[in-house]
């Protein structure tokens, strides 16, 4: 036998360790841009140390998993002659079907956007995993297409190997590992969990290599002791293993004297807020029209490029309205943000009152023209946007002029001129007007990647093709965003004269304000809803009716309040002092957060506990603070205020309530009922 083969099985061990690991590894930097960075990743690795953490980690996981399915294969084909039958699964198993459920899955993620994690998706979809699964099948079968065809090449090649005569020089005993090496090997893999665990950056990037993931949620399962969903390897570290009422994200049960989630103690609601309600309206009712901008930063508003200035029709509806400074979106997303505009509620119930069913009620003719799918999220369905609608146009029902050549849901934009075109078909004669109209447009155009077939480059000669985005050409890239915020701003301009022309503009209040905002790798961050700064989350804010002002902050959940006091002709108020603000989830956040009115920031971050002040622009570890020093006073006031908005939203689900200030028990004494028994 020649002596290269008694080797064979350890040399093609290597190659299929070296070349999945590696191959794996492009895909995923090419998914995620975890070394450089790009849309939606805020986590990329750029110190030497959390590289070779990282690889660390994923490599030696890659390792395991490989020799781990060399040792079942040396058990399941032990014979000599067996050799090619354990050749052809080390390598399609360890190699192509990992590769394929990694390609699948990367696929699955493509049909929603340039997001880049899957719970992500979850969140752009409204929260429902099931919602997320039927979108794919209703845009495509690749993934399906790439499992049925990895399944076909194994049978294929089991099929050829029964029928190939085996030579007796490629036959061998089985390459198998010991058990003390084995061991060690994940011992010392499960230090190494443990120390990724601890860095942000590196737990994201880990966990999306396939072999670390697999070996990382077998440590959590085997360390969640309680089962309680946390362990001594989740991302929130369970600081009570053995206690399964008390963990992150556990519901802080009001004055039982149990600090539950370990932050702040013990919450005591000790603030209330007068009920919010729509004020009566005149017999003599305005028009309203609200323009909501996809992707739109505060500082777009005024700004001026190579002497053009990018938004001169909001700063002329500034100039001779009113213009809010501190406006800000709560959770960074269209979802959250859309949900919360028209609800007046962080986290609403589907089927409570929203803006749509006040101004229905109150007689209005309700118009909805969107250049975004408004089912995806459920948003229509929690807004009443399409139940309550006289005329429902989004791009869904205009897909086939969507213009870009994304087909998911998620990404569907269709261009303000279509809008316009079925706006003018639908509410073109005067005599339509003289009832109420409540009329939603919604402009995606300034949404990644900033621009489209048909867009006019009013600012830019050429804007950056998608595929040129990249950080080191940010300033092009800045330039090609603002120039999509101009492109909108045209058409709110040409929205304004249709109106003027239907002889309306006079009898109409028009707000005009944005879903969000958008990093532009101006702080290492390409895209919005993972940040909590003033870049993804400050949004302009803007009113044709002078003489509205604000003494505090500004939300997407004060809006429709604002609305009904300004079309009941009230000076409108606000009830919080500072806005609230949240990553992910409402009930699970990855950091929240606060702006006031000068637009100071406090932010905690909860996966790692630190305390972020923007004044002094510094980190604090929370549990390092002294009890009574001022950093750790504003983190419980911070904590408290979400504690109180998770508290409520139980309440709500409990007791079918609306949602928000008016579930509290008292005003007067700002005491909050027990949980039903």
């Amino acid at each position: 036998m020649p002596p290269f083969l008694k080797s064979f099985e350890r040399i093609l061990f290597c190659l299929v360790l070296i070349s999945s690991f590696f191959w794996e590894l492009a895909l995923i930097d090419r998914k995620y841009a975890i070394f450089s960075g790009g849309f939606g990743q805020p986590n990329a690795l750029r110190h030497p140390f959390e590289i070779l953490l990282f690889l660390a980690g994923t490599f030696g996981a890659h390792v395991l998993f490989l020799a781990v399915l060399a040792n079942i294969l040396s058990r399941l084909l032990p014979r000599r002659d067996q050799r090619p039958y354990r050749v052809f699964n080390l390598t399609y198993l360890g190699a192509g079907i990992s590769l394929a459920i990694l390609n699948a899955r990367l696929e699955l993620l493509s049909y929603f956007s340039d997001a880049i994690s899957f719970e992500l998706i979850q969140k752009l979809g409204g929260g429902s995993i099931i919602t997320a699964l039927l979108y794919v099948l209703s845009e495509g079968t690749a993934p399906f297409a790439i499992f049925l065809a990895a399944l076909s090449g194994y049978g294929l090649g089991i099929f050829i190997l029964h029928r190939v005569p085996i030579a007796p020089a490629f036959q061998g005993l089985p390459l198998r590992f010991p058990r003390v090496w084995l061991g060690t090997l994940a011992a010392g893999l499960s230090g190494l969990c443990l120390a990724i665990n601890l860095h942000l950056d590196v737990r994201q990037a880990a966990g999306r290599m396939t072999a670390f993931s697999a070996f990382h949620s077998i440590l959590h399962y085997a360390t969640d002791f309680d089962r309680d969903g946390y362990s001594l390897f989740s991302a929130q570290i369970d600081r009570q293993p053995f206690d399964a009422k008390r963990h992150p994200y556990a519901l802080d049960i009001p004055d039982n004297g149990i600090d539950e989630d370990e932050l702040g103690g013990d919450y005591h609601p000790n603030i209330s807020f007068p009920q919010r309600a729509m004020p009566p309206l005149p017999t003599k009712k305005r028009h309203l029209v609200l323009v909501l901008l996809e992707t739109t930063r505060f500082d777009a508003i005024g700004r001026v490029i190579d002497g053009k200035p990018v938004t001169p029709n909001l700063d002329r509806l500034a100039q001779t309205g009113s213009s809010v400074a501190a406006a800000y979106s709560h959770a960074g997303f269209t979802t959250p943000s859309v949900t919360a505009l028209f609800s007046g509620r962080l986290d609403p119930l589907e089927g409570q009152p929203t803006l749509f069913h006040d101004l229905k009620r109150a007689g209005y003719r309700i118009a909805s023209f969107s250049g975004g799918d408004e089912d995806f999220g459920g948003m229509a369905r929690i807004t009443g946007a399409r139940a309550t609608a006289d005329i429902f146009v989004d791009a869904r029902s205009l897909k086939d002029e969507r213009a870009l050549t994304f087909a998911s849901k998620g990404s569907l934009l269709v261009d303000e001129a279509s809008l316009f075109r079925e706006f003018d078909r639908e509410l073109r004669n005067p005599a339509d007007w003289k009832t109420p109209h409540f009329v939603y447009f919604f402009f995606k155009s300034s949404h990644f990647p900033y621009s489209h077939s048909g867009m006019r480059n009013l600012i830019v000669h050429k804007a950056l093709a998608r595929s040129e985005i990249a950080p080191h050409r940010r300033k092009d890239l800045m330039r090609t965003y603002y120039n999509s915020v101009a492109y909108a701003d045209m058409r709110v301009g040409e929205l304004i004269q249709r109106l003027k022309a239907l002889g309306v503009w006079n009898n109409t209040l028009m707000v005009v304000t944005a879903d969000h905002g958008e990093s532009l790798f101006d702080d290492d961050f390409l895209g919005h809803g993972r940040m909590i700064n003033s870049k993804q989350l400050h949004i302009p804010m803007i009113f044709n009716q002078p003489g509205i002002h604000f003494n505090q902050p500004v939300g997407l959940e004060d809006v429709r309040w604002i609305i009904g006091d300004l079309l009941a002709n009230k000076q409108p108020t606000t009830l919080y002092p500072t806005t609230f603000l949240y990553i992910g989830d409402l009930d699970r956040p990855s950091s929240i957060g606060t702006f006031d009115w000068k637009g100071t920031l406090t932010r905690f971050d909860l996966s790692t506990r630190t305390l972020f002040l923007s004044e002094g622009g510094e980190r604090l570890i929370y549990d390092a603070l002294a009890p009574d020093s001022p950093a750790r006073q504003r983190a419980d006031a911070l904590i408290a205020e979400w504690e109180r908005r998770r508290w409520e939203a139980h309440l709500a689900r409990q007791n079918g309530l609306k949602r928000g200030p008016e579930v509290l028990a008292s005003p007067a004494t700002g005491s909050a009922a027990r949980p039903p028994k």
